[in-house]
């Protein structure tokens, strides 16, 4: 399954990205389950972002796969 930035906020519900290992990939805005292939935002070591300008800095690298994404409830549903 390929999430990309257009379908993930079509979907429009907040989800958590893991990769084979267990661990989570924060800060992930997409991803393909099946590659392993993760677009995300950089993160410093207070897990905020690394802001460029106005635009927050992301980088694309390659996780264990398979990548799990877990659907998450919104806030009050």
């Amino acid at each position: 399954m390929k999430l990309t930035r257009e379908n993930t906020s079509k979907i429009g519900k907040p989800c958590a990205v893991y990769d084979a290992t267990g661990k989570e990939v924060l800060g992930c805005i997409a991803c393909d389950t099946e590659t392993g292939e993760v677009e995300r935002f950089v993160l410093d070591e207070n897990d905020e972002y690394i802001i460029d300008g106005d635009v927050a800095r992301t980088i694309k690298e390659t996780r264990p796969a398979p990548l799990r994404v877990e659907w998450l409830k919104k806030n009050g549903g």
